[in-house]
């Protein structure tokens, strides 16, 4: 008798948990995006905003690995990865930096790079304001845009030879890059 009680109460319970409403994750996939730091000042927005510059500025650069590497390979830094490395908060600057890693493991810079010294690893925002970039960071100069005589893409990162890039490259372009090309509307894709 105690085994039927037990048989029916354990079968009672199953049907009321595998019936029971799922609650569905909130946003946990988004979240998932963003690094700690960056969600704890709220800072996803210009999170987004530095990784589109550095993306839009290094898009086509063929990155060339040192000899001891065992690399062969030589990428183009819009395909690889690119992951949040620090957050520097100094009075109303904010500096968010990323580096670009091959294969998810392997950091792209000095110490794996040869041409590393082309590469900016980061962007300064002054008052939280995406439209408000300050300075790029590339190993200890700072780059300011803006500034009439610098290269064009630090002073509007979508120029013409970008756009074409990232259109005729699609199918190589790092998955948040890509998306994140559909969402600004240059990959129209029906």
């Amino acid at each position: 008798m105690k085994n039927i009680l037990f048989l029916i109460c354990f079968f009672a319970m199953f049907h009321i948990v595998t019936c029971m409403p799922k609650s569905k994750p909130i946003n946990n996939e988004q979240n998932a995006l963003y690094p700690l730091a960056i969600k704890n000042n709220k800072l996803q927005h210009l999170f987004d905003e530095a990784k589109w510059q550095l993306y839009c500025l290094h898009c086509d650069t063929k990155l060339i690995f040192f000899d001891y590497m065992h690399i062969p390979d030589t990428p183009f830094a819009g395909s690889l990865d690119l992951k949040f490395d620090s957050l520097i908060q100094r009075n109303d600057t904010t500096e968010i930096r990323l580096k670009f890693y091959y294969n998810d493991t392997i950091p792209c810079d000095g110490g794996t790079v040869k041409n590393c010294g082309n590469l900016n690893y980061g962007v300064a925002f002054k008052d939280l304001n995406k439209d408000s970039i300050l300075y790029f960071i590339s190993g200890t100069i700072f780059t300011f845009s803006r500034d009439k005589n610098m290269h064009l893409r630090y002073n509007n990162v979508l120029q013409p030879d970008v756009i074409s890039f990232i259109k005729s490259n699609k199918k190589i372009l790092n998955n948040w890059f890509y998306n994140e090309a559909k969402n600004r509307n240059i990959i129209n894709e029906h």
